[in-house]
């Protein structure tokens, strides 16, 4: 993980380690500025300070996160094989809730529409959730 030293020009980057040996795709903050990570075989790390030190969140799925979403409430994510993921209770603390698409299509981004309702996608295009 790397971080801008100096404001936010991107002159020069400074990695943090984060304990994990595979790769991030993907990263957010939550409401409370708390930063997540996201990458293969279902990884999701939290830093609650400013990414000094690292924890390992448990998601239930083995699928490679490709994107996190901050929400009103949380923090959605979405995934290879279908995999939608949510915590709403307790923000980026609590633990995900997990739903598959039917079809099982590779999610490979989200958005927060106008609304705040979540919008993701897939390689066949936007995918509501019902």
């Amino acid at each position: 993980m790397a971080r801008r030293s100096n404001g936010y020009g991107g002159e020069s980057w400074t990695y943090l380690q984060t304990g994990y040996k595979g790769s991030f795709w993907t990263g957010a903050a939550d409401k409370d500025g708390n930063l997540l990570v996201a990458g293969m075989r279902g990884t999701i790390y939290r830093s609650v300070d400013n990414g000094q030190s690292w924890t390992r969140m448990q998601t239930g799925v083995s699928s490679s996160i490709t994107d996190l979403v901050t929400t009103t409430d949380g923090i959605a994510a979405v995934g290879l094989e279908g995999v939608a993921l949510q915590n709403t209770k307790g923000g980026s603390f609590a633990p995900f809730t997990q739903a598959t698409q039917a079809d099982w299509a590779d999610l490979t981004a989200a958005v927060l529409a106008k609304d705040g309702k979540l919008v993701m996608f897939s390689g066949q295009g936007p995918v509501s959730p019902r």
